[in-house]
């Protein structure tokens, strides 16, 4: 369906709103935002190619969300401030739940798409995803978030197949200061963080924080409580030291502890079967962790260094009744060469990972291993290649990854970047991406369901299996970049997405139908993806701007003969066709900023017919400079309605889904 006449009925007055907001006579002296639409299209990005560019000259889908952006919408989380990049899918699917995306293929526990912070990945091996919810590191920490869609293959590795996200945290600053932010609402009952940062002497800095907070849980749905609030508590630690003109350390970490409430939807023996389950049990989640890392990068001149990176990593959660311990540990190595014949400036490196697991089994899950490590071993190379100077560039480059399960799997990439002015950039990518199997897809063995049919008692049992292969993408891209004006820009990706070999359920030989079913994990159908997405940019005076995304976006399976699926439609039906973003921000007097932020995002239903239909949202903050010391904000979600859902429960984990609900908060932030 196209996008509705509500939503550009309330664009318009959003955009009017902030029009009519400041007079001519009120003009503040100072610019509403840090940078202008023009140092925007000039801000470096290195998650594509792992190199500095200029984000206008970087042949990738890439969007930048800036820390002036996470200012300006308030948000709380990073799953809510990526909403603001195209080709996106973010929704919650429970207070302390999301599902998010790139370019279709959705779930709570999205797949293809590699979730790094400052380039250490938290990617799970586990289930295949990214735990969204142990991820709650301040926003007020981030710097950038450096979103790509598309695939990463050759530059991160596997499991970066739709999509990259790169959270990345703030350097050390120069100046030292301490910060305390408080805040409460209905929602976010309460919320703490205090930050510190400063120097130990000429050549060391440091900055520290601690965060803590509280939030309420969602409006429950289908008559059943969630009892999805949760509260944690983290600390974390960085400190640079620049051991030499060419030599600088950085060292880092954090450590969590939290509680998660859930209800899980389980079905009772003595009643009929039923979805979403006849018993609603809940639980709390219990979990903590931590990382450690080091890099240290040399410069050998002009662009060319070599850096190490060493990270450890550890995290403890109890669900499902079910204890699961992991430990990952990755060194890293890269180079990149001085400019050869000033034409070519290669980058290559290489890097080794282990995974070490203990999953107790629980009355849902079993595994025949209950310990097991993976180990991963690759390398990559790149070439930059000049072919006409500040016109005209190729970019070849390949990973070459080996894990215990798989054998070697080739992820190359060849990207054109063409720029005719110095006002616009058109690119072309080909690429190749895979996703290794999880450890519940290759060696889970029991994930029961039981109750009655009728008068005789019913089970079926999700196996995993050792025969899966990776799931394979074929991407076709193109793109362009314009510096329409001073004022305007524009961002345009078309994309095509050729998948196989992805994994889904098939019925065990003579079981469907009966009392005792088996599903088995097989790479069982293949799927295209298509779409486009634009990004524009327009601040029209020093004191406003807006910042329009907009996606759209099909699905189409292609199921292979010959297998009994268990079911074989979700993916078409998961992803959203439209969607929408329009963020306004303006400055209502010297010290009073103005945040509007209205999204539309098309229906989608799943497998069992359930609809989660299209919605309308519109958020708003207002921010009081009160001193150069105190800072107040105010803020509303969700101003239209109630509540709406955004998801449906998960298939995987089957736990009671919630709705979003209005809401509000207040924040003040005191600089010590």
């Amino acid at each position: 369906m196209p996008i509705p006449g509500p939503f550009v009925a309330i664009c318009l007055l959003v955009a009017a709103g902030s029009a009519l907001a400041h007079s001519p006579g009120e003009l503040a002296t100072e610019a509403l935002l840090d940078l202008s639409v023009e140092q925007l299209m000039h801000i470096p990005v290195t998650t594509a190619t792992r190199t500095v560019n200029a984000l206008a000259d970087t042949p990738a889908a890439v969007f930048v969300i800036t820390a002036e952006d996470l200012r300006r919408t308030a948000v709380q989380s990073l799953p809510e401030a990526l909403r603001l990049a195209p080709g996106l899918q973010v929704a919650r699917v429970e207070s302390d739940k999301w599902a998010v995306s790139s370019r279709g293929l959705d779930g709570r526990f999205a797949r293809q798409m590699q979730v790094l912070i400052d380039g250490r990945s938290v990617y799970s091996t586990f289930f295949s995803g990214t735990e969204w919810e142990l991820l709650n590191i301040p926003i007020a920490e981030v710097e950038r978030i450096e979103v790509i869609r598309g695939p990463g293959g050759a530059a991160w590795g596997s499991n970066a197949v739709s999509g990259v996200i790169n959270i990345i945290t703030k350097p050390v600053p120069s100046a030292t200061y301490t910060r305390l932010t408080l805040g409460t609402g209905t929602e976010e009952r309460a919320y703490g963080l205090l930050q510190q940062a400063g120097r130990l002497n000429e050549t060391v800095g440091y900055r520290a924080y601690v965060q803590g907070f509280d939030r309420d849980g969602g409006e429950g749905r289908f008559g059943i409580d969630a009892a999805d609030d949760w509260r944690e508590q983290r600390a974390g630690l960085r400190l640079e030291w620049d051991a030499t003109p060419e030599d600088r350390v950085t060292v880092q970490g954090d450590y969590y502890r939290g509680r998660l409430g859930q209800t899980l939807l389980v079905t009772d023996p003595a009643a009929p079967v039923q979805w979403p389950g006849s018993i609603a049990l809940p639980e709390d989640m219990r979990a903590h962790g931590g990382y450690f890392m080091a890099d240290w990068r040399h410069s050998l001149g002009g662009p060319a260094y070599w850096a190490i990176r060493a990270y450890g990593q550890y995290d403890d959660r109890n669900e499902l009744s079910l204890r699961d311990r992991r430990a990952s540990y990755a060194i890293e190595f890269e180079h990149r060469l001085p400019t050869w014949q000033e034409r070519h400036t290669i980058l290559w490196g290489a890097s080794y990972r282990l995974v070490r697991d203990h999953i107790g089994s629980s009355p849902y899950i079993q595994f025949d291993d209950e310990q097991e490590s993976i180990q991963t071993l690759s390398s990559f190379v790149q070439d930059e290649i000049t072919l006409v100077p500040e016109r005209l560039s190729l970019t070849l480059g390949s990973r070459f990854e080996l894990t215990d399960r798989n054998g070697w799997e080739p992820q190359p990439t060849a990207r054109l970047a063409f720029t005719p002015t110095a006002r616009q950039t058109w690119w072309a990518a080909v690429s190749r991406a895979v996703r290794v199997p999880s450890r519940m897809e290759f060696t889970a063995q029991r994930w029961l369901l039981q109750g009655m049919m009728g008068p005789w008692p019913y089970t079926a049992a999700f196996l995993g299996s050792p025969n899966l292969r990776p799931e394979e993408l074929i991407a076709y891209e193109v793109g362009g970049r314009f510096l329409l004006t001073d004022r305007l820009s524009l961002d345009v990706a078309l994309y095509y997405h050729d998948f196989s070999d992805l994994i889904t359920l098939e019925y065990a030989e003579g079981t469907a139908g009966t009392l005792a079913e088996e599903l088995v994990a097989v790479n069982g159908f293949d799927a295209s993806i298509y779409g486009g997405e634009a990004a524009l940019r327009y601040q029209p005076t020093d004191w406003w701007r807006l910042d329009l995304a907009y996606t759209f976006m099909r699905v189409h399976e292609h199921p292979r003969s010959g297998i009994d699926y268990y079911d074989d439609a979700w993916d078409e039906r998961d992803a959203p066709r439209h969607q929408a973003s329009l963020l306004s921000s303006f400055r209502l007097t010297r010290d009073l900023d103005l945040n509007l932020w209205a999204r539309y995002v098309d229906t989608i239903n799943d497998v069992a017919s359930y609809t989660v239909s299209s919605y309308v949202t519109l958020d708003a903050s207002l921010r009081w400079h009160l001193s150069p010391r105190y800072e107040l904000m105010l803020a509303g979600q969700n101003l239209l309605d109630n509540s709406h859902p955004e998801y449906y429960p998960s298939s995987l984990i089957p736990t009671a889904s919630t709705s979003v609900e209005r809401s509000f908060s207040i924040q003040l932030v005191v600089q010590l």
